[in-house]
């Protein structure tokens, strides 16, 4: 057969594969009957280089000498992640304290709250 470009492995433990001018996705890697792709994707005239999967999402990302492809790649992404928590992975360390403090400044009543020296 052919030789893997390279390999992407997602969250949920799905496997991508690139090999020259295609990308195949694989269910798992602990089934035994994992000889088949899940999906699979033709590149239109490139070879592909890199690939990864985008964290919390269902996307994978293929790099190519043309550009990149984004695929739709169903149950990839971990489902646990919640925005209306408010963590966001991708927050700055000072994105985070700005957070925390609104969350405290939220909880006391407004006529506690003053400027110093008013």
């Amino acid at each position: 057969g052919r030789a893997p470009g390279s390999l992407a492995f997602s969250q949920t433990g799905r496997i991508a594969v690139t090999c020259a001018k295609s990308v195949e996705i694989y269910e798992s890697a602990k089934k035994l009957k994992a000889f088949q792709p899940y999906l699979s994707h033709k590149l239109d005239g490139s070879h592909a280089t890199n690939s990864v999967f985008r964290p919390f999402e269902d996307v994978l990302l293929v790099g190519h000498a043309l550009g990149v492809d984004s695929i739709l790649v169903p149950g990839a992404g971990e489902a646990s992640y919640d925005a209306i928590d408010g963590d966001d992975p991708y927050r700055s360390k000072k994105g985070r304290k700005t957070a925390v403090v609104r969350g405290l400044l939220d909880k006391l009543p407004i006529e506690t709250i003053t400027l110093q020296g008013a």
